[in-house]
């Protein structure tokens, strides 16, 4: 599972008391050139959790575009040099998912050198901190430390609405919050490609990140090679009303799966009685607990409320090794056991806590998703357990500057690039059928969908050889059908039901 999406599941589950206002800040023209063309000078670096040596820089761009001066923002960039030696002269650009990740950051950055391992034998691979986030002008908000922080819900939270206030004042002291949408985000890269010397490139964006691809597709278009788009989420995907349907599609498709398994369906015949109850029983009376702070070594006192618990639901469903679990954790929290989600939700919680700046992803979703939430897409949301996400985030941008976007920006992007697409039959976040969205515009595409797979791992199996193999053709034409075979022959991991569990039978 990509960390990204773990730190982003606080986001969806934002509660804060806000109504909808905002001004929006006049649509910025693309430039297609560098505003200050320039060679950007890298130094050899390292990075932690990356075992190699790799160049390092950075490149100022202007914050506002449109203006043509003012404020510049400095670009973190990383570079993973190609390992054999032969190297290819079209390197593979990251971009990044949340919104709110720095692909140059760790541990996105060591993430990224893993699974594109085969494809770095023979190109570069080019990591950038996208403006606002990681080393970029990073719009973090201050959300204080330790395991009570983790699990308190993002500065969304009913609890931390203060600061989402103060975090907002204190990064307009040094940002624009208008002009941190994907578009600008998306010529600054293209700024990062001229002043490293590169002719064309290849994109990999995953989630959010696949989103930003296809924006650079349509506003560079000459620049594209190849285009690998992981959990796909084209322009007409809205992240909080099309992520909460999804989530609830996959759990409903989760209880299916454990009907139709022996061993689940007995050990758990309630499961969806319990998966309604047990955040009702918490939403009327959270659950305090004390759980392991690792930077204090102490307990600390955390309550257990419903909106933490559905979140922990939905970061379970990202993964199908995590979502094995969820069953077991669901039936002994219904009997009062909280033990085991406990044991779940602390490390997976600590893991991600600080990997998404907040102020970025406001930024995006506030300009690019909530303004396209009308009354109908809000009422889809009901009955979903993720139904009190999208008003709150709604609520959440009303005092959040709101930066415009280019006239069409939501239409599809066509192209006729190779790309190769590819999506988890689990996803709870970035279903197939999104994938399939975007291939019809997409003439030299080819979608494969990874059977028993969820928002990740991004590569399973052989798929890790499929990308590499397509991105060194050039083309979706002749992927392995051999390896494609294998993929769609995964399976979803069978459900934990441990032997000495007899409470749940019967």
């Amino acid at each position: 599972m990509t960390a990204d999406r773990i730190a982003l599941t606080f986001a969806v589950l934002a509660l804060t008391t806000l109504a909808p206002t905002g001004c929006a800040a006049p649509a910025p023209p693309h430039r297609r050139d560098p505003v200050a063309p320039e060679v950007l000078r890298l130094e050899p670096c390292s990075l932690p959790g990356l075992d190699r040596p790799v160049r390092c820089g950075s490149l100022a761009v202007l914050e506002d575009r449109a203006r043509g001066r003012g404020r510049t923002i400095a670009l973190n960039v990383v570079v993973i040099p190609a390992r054999g030696a032969r190297r290819a002269p079209d390197p593979v650009f990251v971009i990044a998912g949340g919104p709110g990740q720095g692909a140059a950051t760790p541990p996105v950055a060591p993430y990224v050198a893993r699974e594109l391992a085969a494809v770095n034998e023979t190109r570069d691979l080019v990591l950038v901190d996208q403006r606002g986030t990681g080393r970029s002008n990073s719009l973090a908000c201050d959300l204080g430390t330790g395991v009570r922080a983790a699990l308190s819900g993002g500065p969304l939270a009913p609890e931390n609405g203060s600061r989402l206030a103060e975090c907002r004042r204190a990064l307009e002291r040094r940002a624009d919050l208008r002009l941190y949408t994907t578009p600008l985000a998306m010529d600054d890269l293209d700024e990062v490609r001229a002043a490293l010397g590169y002719d064309r490139i290849n994109l990999f964006g995953a989630s959010y990140g696949s989103r930003a691809a296809l924006v650079y597709m349509r506003q560079h278009p000459e620049r594209v090679r190849s285009v690998v788009l992981r959990a796909v989420a084209p322009m007409g995907y809205n992240i909080p009303v099309d992520g909460a349907i999804s989530a609830q599609q996959a759990l409903d498709r989760l209880l299916a799966d454990c009907a139709a398994e022996a061993g689940c369906a007995a050990a758990y015949p309630r499961l969806g009685d319990a998966l309604r109850d047990v955040p009702a029983r918490l939403g009327a009376a959270p659950v305090p607990v004390q759980v392991p702070d690792g930077a204090a070594k102490e307990l600390v006192d955390v309550r257990i409320t419903g909106d933490l618990f559905a979140a922990m639901v939905y970061v379970a469903l990202l993964s199908a090794e995590y979502s094995r679990q969820l069953p077991f954790i669901v039936h002994r929290a219904h009997a009062g056991d909280f033990t085991p989600f406990v044991r779940f939700a602390v490390p997976v919680s600590q893991a991600s806590y600080g990997l998404v700046s907040w102020g970025m992803y406001l930024s995006v979703v506030c300009a690019e998703d909530v303004p396209r939430i009308t009354p109908e897409r809000m009422a889809a949301v009901k009955g979903t357990f993720l139904a009190a996400a999208v008003p709150a985030i709604v609520r959440a941008c009303a005092d959040w500057p709101r930066g415009a976007l280019p006239s069409g920006y939501h239409d599809p992007v066509a192209s006729a690039a190779p790309t190769l697409l590819l999506s988890g039959e689990l996803d709870p976040a970035n279903a197939p059928r999104w994938g399939e969205e975007a291939l019809r515009y997409l003439p030299n595409g080819r979608h494969v969908v990874l059977p028993g797979t969820a928002h990740g791992p991004s590569f399973p199996g052989c798929a890790g050889a499929l990308v590499a193999q397509f991105i060194d053709a050039g083309s979706a034409a002749a992927l392995d059908p051999g390896c494609v075979q294998a993929l769609q022959a995964l399976r979803r991991p069978p459900f934990h039901v441990p032997m000495n569990d007899n409470a749940g039978r019967g």
